[in-house]
């Protein structure tokens, strides 16, 4: 909330809190409209940062408030549909409605843009998965192994061990076993230490081991594409 007595101070997030590089400076009257505009460069700059308000009183930074836009950290409609731009439309509403109702439903959601950019690519590259292959699984993310199932399950209040199709069936159902497994094996903490191939690690072991072999190679190219994505929506 931006509050009349204080003068606001519109920044780019980088690296650290001490760190800040000024992008435009306002008074209290600054509207939403304006606000959106900065993020939308901040979006199109494609550099790993978030937007920021901090409110100063007194040109000081005593009692700093900040405040992250939380539609920054959203993964937005268009950028789903930028990801999955090869599905047929309803297949891709269906996925997006049941990514909207997971992440409503689990309370989550990426922490920054390089979160959002690994959580997809890995999305993306998983459910290219061919059934046939001793790597398929089911779910966003490929849920493999009883234990996960049950842990997924008693995690989620749904009786996965007898019933694990149902990962494969229902999007919603999908999507929450992805974000439990994101959260349960603390990807979003190896994203921003830059250790995307230590979550390709903790997803596909075998893929993983290959090093340079062909699958994990495409991963990576789904992370490109998916970054390519965020840079222009």
């Amino acid at each position: 909330m931006i509050h009349t007595h204080t003068h606001t101070l519109l920044a780019l997030l980088q690296y650290s809190p001490a760190s800040l590089d000024i992008i435009d400076k306002a008074d209290a009257s600054l509207d939403m409209s304006h606000i959106q505009s900065i993020g939308l460069f901040v979006r199109k700059s494609c550099r790993n940062t978030q937007f920021i308000i901090v409110s100063l009183k007194d040109g000081m930074f005593s009692n700093v408030n900040v405040e992250v836009m939380s539609w920054y950290n959203n993964i937005s409609h268009k950028q789903f549909c930028c990801v999955f731009d090869e599905l047929d439309s309803n297949t891709l509403q269906t996925r997006w409605n049941a990514f909207e109702q997971a992440e409503r439903e689990m309370g989550w959601q990426p922490q920054n843009k390089q979160e959002s950019i690994a959580f997809l690519a890995h999305f993306a590259h998983e459910t290219d998965a061919n059934p046939d292959k001793q790597y398929y699984g089911r779910g966003w993310l490929q849920l493999s192994y009883p234990a996960n199932y049950r842990a997924a399950g008693d995690a989620l209040g749904i009786g996965l061990w007898n019933n694990s199709d149902v990962v494969a069936t229902n999007e919603v159902i999908a999507c929450k076993t992805a974000i439990w497994f994101w959260k349960e094996n603390k990807m979003a903490n190896l994203v921003a230490n830059g250790e995307f191939d230590e979550t390709t690690r903790k997803l596909n072991p075998l893929e993983f081991e290959s090093r340079g072999g062909p699958l994990l190679q495409s991963r990576k190219q789904r992370y490109r594409d998916v970054e390519k994505c965020f840079c222009r929506n």
